[in-house]
């Protein structure tokens, strides 16, 4: 019973959380307009890029480590490294770019924002590896409803973007220093940089986690590309219009996060112990909730999806409906895949998603070049779902062989 109810509080948390930047990006709609929604998206999708560094693909890891080769501490100080390195590469990027100083602004503090995110997921990985996953939904929850409050309060008074994500990142800061640092300090004793051991052990991990990480990395520019080129080669509003057509389909890579995180430590024991028909039952579960949920939410944007994006978005948004179906199947695809990447890196087969991510931010940017030249932002949905089809065709023969070759512990 606990663990169901643990669950419920997780997956609710985690739904408010994601869903508040879906509610912000509507609320900028309604506000600021178009143009507004595309510069906040952009720097969403640029920050969530270099922030991948200072994520490190270590929360998997790290929920993963069932032997406990690293402590909570190693994980610690290894985030508060790798989010510092993450900070500086973005604004190294935002000042070589052409943008504004304006738009530079608001990509940098966003970083903040994610960078304070970011500290708190490694605490809430220590909670999880103690069997406290309602803690987890319950600050995520927090966040989320402090993070709407904040921005949209902000916005509608100042119609300052900056301003507003500003006292956003306070919002979240504040949940940090109440409420996250304080339970985390019920599972780790021990005083960060007390010894040397501890960080010459982050490197260690860091050299374990690095293509973790560069795998991740690669997830975040094969979402982050059609955006930028869709900026680049059209406009800052042609950005906005495809970002809140494909707003609603986050629902989709919501649920799957809260599905994967999980399973995640299961498909470690279980590959761990070579239990073949455990670990493709797993992965097959997966795969056919995703699945279903795509059909679910294609059937109601076949039923009523055309009244529900005109009343969020207004009539301006119609003549890109289409497009919507697109992004559910690319963000269906996106959570399958994204359950092969849970596996490999549980199982340590860390080359593998970094392998077929490679190769498809290589076609997906080749396939944007052309496809949003000659057919706009739905030329962006195209070549996004083009190349998410051949991936998930190469990591579905990949797991499989791996799995077959396991052999069971005696």
């Amino acid at each position: 019973m606990k663990n169901l109810l643990d669950s419920i509080y997780y997956n609710a948390g985690n739904f408010i959380y994601l869903g508040a930047q879906m509610i912000i990006s509507i609320i900028l709609v309604h506000l600021g307009g178009f143009e507004d929604a595309g510069y906040f998206s952009l720097a969403m999708t640029i920050s969530n890029i270099f922030i991948v560094v200072g994520n490190y693909g270590i929360r998997i890891y790290q929920v993963s480590d069932v032997n406990s080769q690293y402590s909570d501490n190693v994980y610690v100080l290894s985030r508060i490294l790798t989010v510092i390195v993450s900070m500086i590469i973005c604004i190294g990027y935002s000042l070589l770019m052409d943008y504004s100083i304006g738009l530079i602004a608001v990509i940098l503090i966003y970083a903040v924002y994610k960078c304070i995110e970011t500290y708190s997921d490694v605490l809430s990985g220590i909670w999880q590896k103690n069997g406290n996953m309602k803690d987890v939904g319950l600050s995520l929850g927090l966040k989320g409803i402090l993070n709407i409050i904040a921005f949209s309060s902000v916005f509608f008074l100042t119609r300052n973007l900056f301003v507003s994500v500003v006292v956003m990142a306070l919002s979240s800061a504040l949940v940090l220093v109440t409420f996250d640092v304080r339970k985390t300090e019920l599972y780790v004793k021990e005083k960060l940089f007390r010894e040397e051991k501890q960080l010459s052990k982050v490197w260690l991990l860091l050299g374990a986690s690095v293509l973790s990480m560069a795998s991740s990395t690669l997830v975040a520019v094969f979402n982050g590309v059609p955006k930028i080129m869709v900026e680049k080669i059209l406009d800052a509003e042609a950005l906005g219009v495809f970002s809140s057509v494909s707003v609603p389909t986050v629902v989709i890579s919501t649920f799957a996060g809260g599905v994967l995180l999980p399973i995640a430590p299961k498909m470690a024991e279980n590959y761990e112990n070579g239990n073949k028909k455990n670990l493709i039952r797993l992965m097959l579960v997966s795969d056919f909730i995703m699945v279903f949920i795509g059909l679910l939410a294609s059937v109601g944007a076949l039923l009523i999806g055309e009244e529900v994006l005109t009343f969020i978005f207004g009539y301006e948004i119609l003549p890109y409906y289409n497009l919507f179906y697109y992004m559910i199947w690319v963000n269906v695809l996106l959570a399958m895949i994204n359950c092969y990447t849970t596996l490999f890196i549980s199982v340590r087969q860390l080359k593998s998603p970094l392998i077929h991510s490679g190769f498809a931010c290589i076609l997906l940017i080749l396939l944007c070049s052309y496809y949003i030249r000659e057919n706009g932002i739905f030329g962006a949905g195209c070549a996004m779902l083009f190349a998410l089809v051949v991936q998930f065709v190469f990591e579905t023969v990949h797991i499989s062989i791996i799995i077959l070759k396991r052999k069971r512990c005696s």
